[in-house]
């Protein structure tokens, strides 16, 4: 058989429509693949989220109890401002906490987004406060961590 007639038979029509098959197999199969990576990927995300998030509500109620019982003790100590203060403050920690057992993450997130678009002042300062909190607080305990 010559050149010309091998590119036009039927055995060399099949071996290009295979391999075309196999191309589109196998971008199919590294699509799919990459799909169920990144849906483990989420999957696992939202867990670690919802954990620290299950964490963050069990943190506040533990601080709020801790801020009861230093009102208490200011208050036997004879110090009733500071106790009515700290009573206050403990409050609404546990406002807070009830805030965030009573809510699902995706809602609080939900919530977020909403403060954002109906303040977005508010909700910059907001963020820039928390980060510059974050960044006193991580360098206090690096210090800490410092070998001499």
């Amino acid at each position: 058989m010559s050149q010309r007639q091998e590119f036009f038979s039927p055995q060399s029509d099949r071996s290009q429509s295979s391999s075309a098959t196999a191309s589109s197999s196998d971008d199919a199969l590294s699509t799919a693949a990459e799909r169920a990576t990144n849906v483990a990927r989420d999957t696992e995300a939202k867990r670690k989220a919802e954990n620290l998030y299950r964490a963050t509500s069990s943190g506040a109620a533990d601080a709020s109890d801790a801020i009861d019982a230093t009102a208490d003790a200011l208050a036997d100590s004879g110090h009733e401002t500071l106790s009515q203060f700290a009573a206050s403050i403990s409050d609404r920690v546990r406002t807070f906490s009830n805030y965030l057992e009573n809510r699902q993450l995706e809602e609080l997130v939900d919530d977020a987004r909403g403060l954002a678009q109906r303040n977005p002042a508010l909700f910059v300062a907001g963020g820039v406060a928390l980060g510059f909190t974050l960044s006193r607080f991580l360098k206090a305990t690096g210090g800490s961590r410092r070998i001499s």
